[in-house]
């Protein structure tokens, strides 16, 4: 694909639900970069598009007649509970059957993309550039913090930790005045679960997106990033009034338990391993491999090898798939691309995790839907979310963007 024209995207970012909605479809011309270089004022509508985040596939019409779980194949689907977050308030864990374990709701935030259960029995909800709140299993909240969070918590696998004494890994974003504009580089912090202050631990020092943007640049494979080129004479600057532009969008982080952060970046289809502490980068998966992906985890392939599951989101090619890649080789071990009556698609966003017994669980986002899918790719558990929005054209889905499991106890 052509790297460039992958990279310059608007970055006004995962506002109020009621703000993305109201962007609406646009023309094609909309998502061409050469405009967002030209100086042209974009409209509200063209930044929205541009960014990628009002790209709801619009289904709409009359309302879908299923919801909830749609398919459950009992004696073939994993006994996990699952989690969802409703992309405004509420956190709903279900049954594999499709019964409401419980609902929880994160006070004060309005915007809250996913929650990831812990071990233990409490809940890490994170509010796109609102922060984080960490809460029981009651939906008592533990703390909450205001922060520029952005797609991704984790649990980090720092040697001792417990339940209550556990460190996160939070992806952050933070704009800055870079060649004649603003724009957005990412943050990983880690906080500690106890207080939810920045942690002190020598160990687990901050790592970004800027400092080592010169190796993230040559790991995409030496293209120069569109970002870097100073704006033409009379293109939008520095101030109040421009737009801030997103580098590299980061949307995952994993860690392999051996001293290698793995994180996902959307802009440039990089998916890079960061040797710690000291944040340099060993090696990645680029361009040519993957397509805006997101959400890597590490896992063990059937055969054995170390590998890592990735949604592969394929917004240029125009088709997506859930990819397991040997880590070393990046070879192809296994994918999944939906089933012939409904191909997987979502242009942006999306998740895989792999659960205890082998199956995958995705999260078709942007149709709101997920899949419990075996290793031979037979779908084994759908789920279609309840909830609808309204469009011009009738109601449509809301989206997911993660589905997860509930950890066994």
């Amino acid at each position: 694909m052509n790297v460039v024209a992958a990279l310059v995207l608007f970055a006004g970012c995962d506002r109020a639900d009621e703000t993305r909605e109201a962007a609406g479809p646009a023309a094609d011309r909309s998502n061409d970069p050469q405009r967002e270089l030209s100086g042209d004022p974009p409209s509200r509508t063209d930044e929205m598009r541009a960014l990628g985040y009002s790209a709801w596939d619009d289904e709409a019409g009359s309302p879908p007649r299923e919801a909830g779980v749609v398919l459950w194949s009992q004696d073939a689907a994993e006994e996990v509970s699952r989690a969802w977050a409703d992309d405004r308030s509420s956190i709903h864990v279900v049954t594999p059957s499709g019964g409401e374990v419980r609902t929880i709701n994160v006070p004060v935030h309005t915007q809250v993309e996913f929650a990831r259960p812990l071990p233990g029995g409490r809940i890490i909800a994170l509010s796109v550039d609102q922060g984080l709140t960490l809460l029981e299993d009651d939906g008592t909240v533990v703390w909450q913090r205001s922060a520029p969070c952005h797609h991704e918590v984790v649990v980090v696998p720092r040697p001792g930790d417990r339940p209550g004494a556990r460190l996160f890994a939070v992806a952050l974003h933070r704009a800055r005045g870079f060649a004649g504009r603003e724009v957005r580089f990412d943050e990983v912090a880690f906080w500690e679960e106890a207080t939810g202050a920045e942690s002190k631990d020598t160990d687990w020092q901050p790592w970004s997106t800027w400092e080592h943007r010169a190796a993230l640049d040559r790991a995409v494979g030496g293209a120069p990033h569109a970002l870097s080129v100073p704006p033409k004479d009379g293109a939008q600057s520095s101030d109040s009034s421009a737009p801030v532009y997103d580098y590299f969008h980061l949307n995952g982080i994993a860690f392999d338990g051996q001293g290698t952060m793995i994180v996902c970046l959307r802009n440039v289809s990089l998916v890079a391993e960061v040797s710690l502490p000291s944040g340099d980068i060993a090696r990645s998966l680029g361009p040519g491999v993957l397509d805006w992906p997101h959400a890597p985890s590490c896992v063990q392939s059937q055969g054995g090898e170390s590998a890592l599951l990735v949604f592969d989101n394929g917004a240029h090619r125009g088709w997506s798939r859930v990819v397991e890649l040997n880590r070393r080789t990046g070879e192809v071990i296994w994918e999944w691309r939906g089933t012939k009556e409904r191909p997987l698609w979502s242009r942006v966003r999306g998740f895989a995790e792999r659960l205890p017994g082998g199956h995958t669980l995705v999260t078709e986002s942007e149709r709101g839907r997920a899949f419990e899918v075996t290793p031979s790719g037979e779908v084994v558990w759908e789920f279609q979310n309840p909830e609808m929005r309204s469009r011009d054209n009738g109601l449509q889905r809301r989206r997911i963007y993660r589905m997860t499991s509930v950890p066994l106890e």
